[in-house]
């Protein structure tokens, strides 16, 4: 399932079947995208992929050509 959590804690669940999009809030480009296809499987759509491009067919949005992924461990 997908959820959002706020700072205080509280949750709030995503609908079955809708698409969570995360967004850069200056240029309005998809960074990535994430979809419950089943109950145990998660569907990321990353910039560059296949089903980037027909995402942004179906939706006449843009991702952001660049995705940058950080990790802290070391």
């Amino acid at each position: 399932m997908l959820r959002i959590r706020n700072m205080d804690g509280t949750t709030m669940d995503i609908p079955a079947g809708a698409f969570v999009e995360l967004v850069d809030a200056h240029s309005g480009a998809i960074g990535t995208v994430w979809f419950q296809q089943t109950p145990a499987c998660m569907l990321r759509i990353i910039p560059g992929s296949v089903d980037a491009a027909r995402y942004s067919a179906m939706f006449g949005v843009k991702f952001n050509p660049i995705e940058i992924t950080r990790s802290d461990a070391k």
